[in-house]
């Protein structure tokens, strides 16, 4: 087997850079906002003649025909606009207020009168003298979407043999995605603390499955920001089947390890044999995944195969380096 020392070396390389990668870790559009523009032509396009970077292209066929997703940081004009829009009916939800207790409405008419101004300017519309309120939360709406059909008629004098739809995540609605993402992992770590405490019902042990499960999503984490490999939805699944996986590892080294009545050096080898096995069929099985997601050119595949094998990978200088390490001297105690 493996000489643990080494493992424990190799972990250490790999927590030192994670933390290098840690600074280099990028959100996806999913929790960080940006505009998706999905290009489909009868024939090729060559994508860096008509955008330049940043952008992370998602190019596939269907039939006949060629499929180009390209995401994008939001354009200023699109971040205003969304900006804008939300102020503007936020303001006029004020007046209202405003208007039915009946307190000065002059500050809320001038605020509202500036946004419409320049909603007016970016998007071309214009308001009526006489507008109502719900007026003017209908001109906020509007005039965004004006401000997306101009993006898009732009796109498409570009590209006027392909059609083009686009669509938008906003910075409010990414961060509403990302506090639920994280809600999401701290309740997966809850139930899962949960679970291995009624497993092993003493506290220590718990502790050490934990720790190591933990240990493979931070490395994973800096490693993804090395490669370059943003944090998304796609991305956040595949921290949770590195989080199962390593679980399944460390519950069934710590079992083996207090359950055996083997020698415990001969405990340990056994299970790295058992353990390493499941865990070289799932690198393979992702592997598969990702040569299938390179063909295909689908980036979905891509990012959830390639964070799925570094976790499968770093797990194993976790579980049989790290978690043996600490089972070893745990035993040494008692």
């Amino acid at each position: 087997m493996i000489d643990r020392k080494y493992l424990l070396a190799g972990l250490v390389v790999l927590f030192l850079l994670s933390l290098y990668g840690w600074f280099h870790l990028k959100l996806g559009m999913d929790f960080q906002g940006g505009t998706l523009i999905t290009i489909t032509s009868s024939t090729p396009i060559t994508i860096e003649d008509y955008f330049t970077p940043p952008y992370r292209l998602n190019a596939k066929t269907a039939g006949d025909q060629y499929i180009y997703e390209l995401e994008i940081p939001n354009p200023p004009e699109i971040e205003e606009a969304s900006q804008l829009r939300n102020q503007l009916i936020e303001c006029a939800r004020n007046l209202s207020l405003a208007y039915a207790q009946n307190q000065s409405t002059q500050p809320y008419q001038e605020e509202c009168s500036r946004l419409i101004a320049r909603l007016s300017e970016l998007s071309g519309l214009s308001l009526p003298e006489n507008a109502t309120v719900q007026d003017y939360v209908d001109f906020a709406e509007k005039a965004y979407y004006q401000v997306l059909n101009n993006f898009r008629d732009r796109i498409k004098a570009m590209l006027p043999e392909a059609t083009v739809d686009i669509s938008t995540i906003t910075p409010t609605l990414s961060q509403t995605f990302f506090e639920k993402m994280k809600q999401v992992f701290l309740l997966a770590i809850i139930f899962v603390s949960m679970v291995v405490l009624y497993i092993f019902r003493t506290i220590i042990p718990s502790l050490i499955v934990i720790t190591g499960a933990l240990v493979d999503i931070f490395i994973v984490l800096g490693l993804m920001g090395l490669l370059g490999i943003p944090l998304s939805f796609s991305t956040f699944a595949a921290l949770l089947v590195i989080l199962g996986y390593s679980l399944d590892t460390d519950v069934l080294l710590t079992s083996r390890y207090f359950k055996s009545r083997l020698e415990k050096s001969q405990v340990v080898n056994e299970t790295m044999s058992t353990g390493l096995s499941m865990t070289t069929t799932g690198i393979l099985a992702f592997i598969i995944l990702l040569a299938i997601g390179y063909i295909l050119k689908i980036v979905f595949y891509q990012e959830i195969a390639s964070v799925v094998v570094m976790g499968l990978f770093v797990d194993i200088f976790t579980t049989w380096g790290l978690n043996a390490y600490l089972l070893e001297k745990l035993g040494e105690k008692k």
